[in-house]
């Protein structure tokens, strides 16, 4: 049976659009995955920063993002990107004022903005179990994003670390076992 060649508008047959669909998808499987690993971390701290001067109480962690991950192989070989902090805190009267915070393109609720030379990013997260409402703080420095961690990176990463940080929250029994993720693969 001979099977008709159909001739697509870039002048691209059938078979061979299939067979660079193929490699597209090859690559994609293949593709870097990133991840962020705690280096210091589940410390209770005071002060959230791009608030001035305050006593909040926040769960503080540190990342360091790596890229470079092959998850088909057994090992790593990865490449430190940077270093980013988390910050934690049940949810307190904190305001968002309107000409200092923007909202977070691609990222619903969220809003950032600039604080020297770190871009801080704020996202509410609720739990229906004892955990209650938290607002979850990103400070990212300029450094991590002259290594190339773009915004679309940084998206991927809050969701995914909000993700994690929500599944750790559900599983708790009393206030005092509230934990950061230690990897978090976005």
């Amino acid at each position: 049976m001979k099977i008709p060649k159909v001739v697509l508008a870039s002048r691209i047959t059938v078979k061979r659009f299939c067979f660079l669909c193929f490699l597209a998808l090859a690559a994609a499987a293949g593709a870097q995955e990133q991840r962020a690993v705690m280096i210091r971390g589940n410390e209770w701290q005071t002060g959230i920063p791009g608030f001035g001067n305050n006593v909040f109480q926040s769960l503080f962690g540190e990342y360091e993002v790596e890229s470079g991950i092959r998850p088909q192989s057994g090992q790593a070989g990865h490449t430190v990107q940077g270093v980013f902090s988390v910050r934690v805190c049940a949810e307190e009267p904190l305001v968002f004022a309107e000409g200092l915070w923007q909202p977070r393109p691609g990222l619903g609720p969220a809003v950032q903005r600039q604080d020297g030379d770190s871009l801080l990013v704020s996202i509410p997260y609720s739990n229906q179990n004892i955990a209650g409402s938290w607002i979850i703080l990103f400070q990212f420095p300029r450094a991590l994003t002259e290594a190339g961690f773009n915004d679309a990176a940084a998206n991927r990463l809050i969701r995914s670390w909000t993700d994690r940080f929500g599944y750790f929250l559900s599983l708790i029994k009393n206030f005092a076992d509230i934990s950061l993720p230690a990897v978090v693969n976005f």
